[in-house]
């Protein structure tokens, strides 16, 4: 079986932001989908996919997908990956965590889960939702929720799939950056160079 797949969503509007969250530029020069792309593939990752990434916005990712339903929200990105890559386990990452720890997101994907497991970070007794494991079976399941309408993650993954809830320690970067006041020091805009946007092969 191919390993696990990293995917990070870089969709939405980012209105509380003022600017395409993705493409904010952190120290270093990485955009915030880049940061989000290496942590991935640090926790153990075999390949990643951005989707939803705006043209121009380099994402880190192996390949670039368009959303399949563009402004439907996260659920319906996730299940844009799980089209183009089936029977994949799937790692998830919102594009606006940039200080995300590869530690924690190793230690979900240790964790032993089922086909149709979906597990999520639980901090404080709070579900993380900006990263999930999502498993193979589950993933595919997730068209049934999308066609009937559902936006939100938390509910829309638990009607795919069983959640496991994994309590992870504060400080390894869960908490996303929805507004200028959230980013860390040093980050700011605009986008670096265009990233090359090719298709994706089979597989």
């Amino acid at each position: 079986m191919a390993g696990p797949l990293g995917v990070v969503l870089c969709g939405g509007s980012s209105r509380r932001m003022g600017a395409d969250k993705a493409s904010l530029v952190g120290p270093g020069g990485r955009t915030m989908a880049q940061v989000v792309s290496a942590a991935l593939r640090a926790a153990g990752v075999v390949e990643v996919l951005s989707v939803g990434a705006r043209p121009g916005v380099p994402t880190g990712a192996d390949h670039a997908l368009d959303d399949d339903r563009p402004g439907s929200g996260p659920l319906a990105a996730i299940a844009t990956a799980a089209r183009h890559r089936p029977g994949r386990r799937l790692l998830v990452a919102a594009c606006d965590l940039p200080q995300l720890d590869p530690t924690g997101l190793a230690e979900l994907l240790a964790r032993p889960a089922g086909d149709r497991d979906v597990v999520v970070p639980e901090l404080a007794g709070r579900p993380q939702w900006s990263c999930v494991v999502v498993g193979p079976g589950a993933a595919a399941a997730l068209e049934g929720p999308v066609v009937a309408g559902e936006r939100a993650l938390g509910p829309g993954l638990a009607l795919a799939g069983r959640v496991v809830t994994v309590p992870v320690e504060d400080g390894q970067g869960w908490s996303d950056a929805d507004r200028p006041e959230d980013l860390p020091a040093g980050w700011t805009g605009p986008p670096g160079p265009a990233v090359r946007r090719d298709p994706l092969p089979p597989g």
